[in-house]
């Protein structure tokens, strides 16, 4: 096999349905015209994989909040949001019409991974810096239209437009990263122009094209609309999470305090849940009906909008934040009035672009309380309420917004068929084993995903200051045992009505309120917050999902018996907790083992106890396969973002620094690009290959590592943080004995949990399989007896070691494959 064989088989996709291509890959459109209905087979893949740059994009708008605090300038503010927006807007551009699993996309997103680290490295310290990162992924965007203009004639007028347009707004970004900033206004004008340029530059090409029938189909190129309605949902949902709960979360030491304080977090979860809940009607349209797909009119209204939308909730983020520090009354009035009146006049026109479902006039009433309700938020402005007040009205308008929302549909003779209480169901039985129901991941189940990797990054703050491993990982288990309760519910008996809307709701309330206690300054007191919340929360769980099952389903009765016992003997352990000064380690320890062996242990059960393969049958039920999958694969891509490249990506603070910081910079993009690889390439290349579809100890094996995946991805963003810090402070000379010693341990972990995972899958070649196996259990090795042999290294080396032979073990991995594609 030719090297340039093999580079291209290294990262390409072994189920990709495409013909051989070269090193770099050949341009190819996902849709025409004649095939604009048929199911993109990569679709869900580059989606995926994908995730990761919109969770980076959403907390970097989030890490904007202390800049914000201090120079109180919602313009400027505005401002940062369009410029770290436009080339993630300019990258969906591109990806739904022209990405590939390829060598050549693989290196454009990898590069771009270090541009957008470079955007956040920058963001409060520099805007000549940032504008300057944002220039170079303007002009990324812009070579890759070039590239495929020279190898596509179908699609060359699109990207030669498109590709310019990357090209002016890369010049406006260089220019605001050149000219002198004491210019004020003139660079304010530059960056009005880079925020505007995108409406712009999609309202010339319909103008351009529109009107001249001929070149309608032949200049452009249709978007395959299951990727970008996809990403654009989830935009709503990470930033709602990253930009707004996830600074409430912070602010655990007020919220302890001050009651004030703690009144206004509990209104900005109240009001999170109401916006999610009016978000879902929204949002959650059917992909004929889309705006996109009803006419060109309203797709480029969509596209020009939707960015507006995302705008408003992160204002009222930055206002509610606001309200919580005490910042200055009428800079918090402005926000929380601004915010929400932005964000709902943008889901009204946006409700009115998308086709109806059914009744017109219903939709027209609907869209028209959501853009007079936008007019009401702006009420205390305008009676100038005071500062205490205007929180309370704001949350008020929001609840009487959605309760209208509904009113009309039921006064309209709607069924309100997504609230109803609907009777609890199986998804799959025996009898429908072979049935696939889709992975079902609700956008509610993937908002409080996301909200777990936040409560990572408290956890890795708690960890720099106290140097307590065991304690992280006790923590650690206590929350994701809880999701891990969720997900044995969700893969069997998830549904989408007015239930689960209310109890992944309150679900997402207490998380917040637990993620508060994890940053409380005395968690060990008796009946702390922390203790008292992870009570509450088993207690919930026990009783709220599996209680519900236990009535109302009796084929399943036995099962959610179990699971519910299992969640409520964790609430009782936390419960002993309550009055003791202290975490209770002995407790939290039972606490981590039932959420890690609470499955297991009842398949050992239920061959113990039962004497046919028809009697276990009758208590077991099969699990929905594409649910777990897509749920362990988006919790560790958001992990790898919040908790390795958001918090690693440092500004040089002293020239004598800045080559260790801009080397550590790109070690962290390295490291979150070697574990994504190895994410994917560990994963089988069909479900029927999957440990979830095979026998129930490959799925209890699979789920086992899933666990410590996280938990190794976690510790090592922990660790790397306490590394870089010391590089920034001291340079290539600083040392962390503690960090030296976790993160090698934690990547060690990493490594051997991805192989553990490898092989819970069923093989195509068990050599090969083997094989990589071996390979990922020899770098742990390797990795675990670095402090032996590294004794003296300075952190700077050990992260370059760690990051090194971690790329070294996952590129030697993909080299098998890409000698035997056909195999794992």
């Amino acid at each position: 096999m030719t090297v340039g064989g093999i580079a291209t088989r290294l990262l390409d996709d072994p189920m990709s349905p495409c013909e051989p291509r070269s090193c770099c890959g050949r341009a190819r459109l996902r849709k025409d015209w004649d095939n604009i209905l048929t199911h993109d087979p990569l679709g869900d893949r580059i989606s995926r994989e994908k995730t990761l740059w919109v969770v980076l994009f959403t907390m970097g708008i989030a890490t904007n909040r202390d800049e914000i605090m201090q120079i109180l300038d919602l313009e400027r503010w505005v401002l940062d949001f369009f410029m770290i927006w436009g080339p993630v807007s300019a990258s969906v551009l591109y990806s739904s019409r022209f990405n590939d699993v390829d060598t050549f996309h693989h290196a454009l997103w990898a590069l771009f991974l270090f541009g957008m680290a470079g955007q956040i490295a920058c963001f409060n310290h520099s805007l000549r810096g940032m504008a300057a990162f944002t220039s170079v992924l303007y002009a990324l965007i812009g070579l890759a239209f070039l590239r495929v203009a020279c190898m596509l004639p179908r699609a060359r007028r699109f990207c030669a437009f498109f590709g310019a347009s990357c090209g002016v707004a890369a010049a406006l970004s260089a220019t605001i990263a050149c000219i002198d900033l004491n210019w004020g206004l003139h660079v304010r004008g530059f960056m009005w122009m880079n925020a505007l340029w995108e409406t712009v530059t999609n309202v010339a090409f319909f103008v351009v094209t529109e009107y001249r029938p001929e070149r309608k189909r032949a200049w452009d190129v249709p978007v395959c609309l299951e990727y970008i309605v996809k990403r654009y949902e989830g935009f709503h949902m990470m930033i709602m999470v990253c930009s707004f709960l996830f600074p409430l979360a912070l602010q655990g030491a007020l919220f302890a305090s001050d009651p004030h304080a703690r009144a206004v977090v509990l209104l900005g979860n109240t009001y999170a849940v109401a916006l999610k809940l009016g978000l879902l009607d929204v949002d959650e349209v059917p992909i004929e009906r889309h705006a996109i797909r009803r006419s060109r009119p309203t797709a480029i209204g969509f596209l020009c909008v939707h960015p507006v939308g995302m705008l408003g909730i992160g204002i009222t983020g930055v206002g509610f934040v606001a309200a919580v520090q005490g910042v200055r009354a009428d800079f918090t009035t402005t926000a929380l009035c601004l915010g929400p009146a932005i964000t709902w006049f943008v889901t009204g026109v946006t409700k009115l672009l998308h086709e109806p479902l059914s009744n017109a006039q219903v939709h027209t009433y609907k869209a028209v309380a959501l853009c007079s309700a936008s007019l009401v938020f702006l009420a205390p402005l305008a009676f100038r309420l005071d500062v205490d007040a205007t929180p309370w009205f704001v949350v008020a308008n929001m609840a009487v917004t959605l309760l209208v929302q509904l009113f009309i549909e039921y006064a309209n003779g709607s069924a309100l068929g997504g609230w109803r209480a609907s009777a609890p169901r199986l998804l799959i039985d025996w009898d429908t084993i072979g049935e696939r129901v889709g992975s079902r991941v609700s956008s509610m189940e993937h908002f409080f995903t996301v909200l777990c990797a936040v409560a990572v990054f408290v956890l890795n703050q708690g960890l720099g200051h106290n140097h307590d491993v065991q304690l992280y990982v006790l923590k650690f288990f206590v929350l994701f045992g809880m999701l891990a309760h969720t997900m044995h519910y969700a893969m069997r008996f998830a549904d989408d009505d007015g239930v689960h809307k209310v109890l992944w709701g309150a679900f997402q309330f207490g998380l917040l309120l637990l993620l508060e206690g994890f940053d409380d300054v005395d968690q060990t007191a008796p009946y702390s917050l922390f203790k008292f919340l992870a009570f509450a929360m088993y207690m919930f769980v026990g009783v709220g999902f599996s209680g519900r099952i236990i009535i109302r389903l009796p084929r399943a009765r036995r099962t959610a018996t179990y699971f519910s016992l299992a969640a409520l003997a964790a609430a009782t352990l936390m419960a002993t907790t309550l009055p003791i000064q202290g975490f209770g380690l002995f407790q939290m320890y039972a606490v981590a083992a039932i959420a890690l062996f609470a499955d297991p242990l009842l398949s050992l059960l239920n061959y113990g106890c039962t004497s046919s393969e028809e009697a276990r049958r009758r208590i077991a039920m099969p699990v929905n396969a594409e649910y777990l999958v897509s749920r362990w694969e988006s919790l560790q891509i958001d992990v790898m973002a919040v908790a390795i490249v958001v918090p690693n990506t440092l500004f040089p603070t002293s020239s004598a620094t800045t080559a260790c910081v801009v080397c550590g910079d790109a070690l962290t993009c390295l490291m979150a690009i070697a574990l994504k690889a190895s994410l994917f390439d560990v994963a089988p290349p069909d479900l029927g290959h999957h440990a979830v579809a095979l026998k129930e100890r490959a799925r209890h094996l699979f789920f086992l590592s899933q666990m410590f995946i996280t938990l190794g991805i976690s510790l090592t963003g922990g660790a790397m943080n306490m590394l870089l810090q010391e590089v920034s402070a001291s340079g290539a000379s600083g040392r962390s004995d503690f960090a030296q010693r976790l993160m090698p341990a934690a990547v060690s972990l990493t490594l051997a949990a991805f192989a553990v995972s490898g092989l819970s899958h069923a093989p195509c070649r068990r050599s090969v399989h083997r094989a990589k196996a071996v390979v990922g259990f020899n770098g742990a090795i390797a990795l675990a007896l670095w402090p032996m042999y590294g004794a003296g290294a300075t952190a700077f080396e050990t992260v370059t070691f760690v990051v090194g032979l971690t790329s070294l073990v996952v590129a030697s991995q993909l080299c098998l494959r890409a000698c035997w594609p056909s195999h794992l």
